[in-house]
C-alpha cells in the first residue's frame, strides 16, 4: 500500500492544527500571546527619608531594621506587615547612609532585597494559583 506524499503533508498539517488547537484550549496562551504565565508586575519601590539627625541616624537604622524583622515574623499571618517591612528597612537604608555606616547600609540592602524576593515569590505563587483554579473553574463550566 503506497501512500501520496500530498497525504503525508495533509496529515501532518492536520496533526499539527490540533496539538495546537489543544495546546490553545489548555489555557496555556496568555492573553498577550505569549507562552506561559501571564506578566506579574513588579513590587514598587519603597521610598523612605530617615526621620532623625544624622548623630542618631545610625540608631534610626537599627531600630528600622529591627522594626522590619517584627513585621516580617508577622507576615505569613497578616501579609499587609510584608510591605509595612520593606518601608520600614527603605528607612533603615536612608538613615545607615546619612549616618555614613556602610556596613549597616549593605546589611539594611541586603535584608531589603530578601524580604522582597519572599513577597515577590509568595505573592507570585497566589497570583498562579488563582489562574489555575480560574482556569479549572472556566472548563468545568462554572
Amino acid at each position: 500500500m503506497s501512500v501520496s506524499k500530498q497525504a503525508i503533508t495533509i496529515a501532518f498539517s492536520i496533526a499539527a492544527l490540533l496539538a495546537l488547537g489543544a495546546f490553545a484550549a489548555q489555557g496555556l496562551f496568555t492573553k498577550q500571546g505569549s507562552i506561559g504565565a501571564p506578566a506579574f508586575p513588579p513590587l514598587p519601590e519603597a521610598r523612605a527619608s530617615c526621620p532623625e539627625q544624622a548623630q542618631h541616624a545610625a540608631h534610626a537604622a537599627r531600630a528600622a531594621l529591627q522594626a522590619a524583622r517584627a513585621r516580617m515574623q508577622r507576615y505569613a499571618f497578616a501579609p499587609s506587615d510584608g510591605r509595612r517591612a520593606l518601608e520600614r528597612i527603605a528607612t533603615a537604608v536612608e538613615c545607615a547612609r546619612l549616618a555614613g555606616d556602610g556596613a549597616l547600609e549593605r546589611a539594611a540592602a541586603e535584608q531589603s532585597e530578601s524580604i522582597r524576593a519572599r513577597i515577590d515569590r509568595d505573592a507570585r505563587d497566589h497570583f498562579q494559583r488563582y489562574e489555575q483554579l480560574k482556569r479549572h473553574l472556566r472548563l468545568a463550566g462554572l
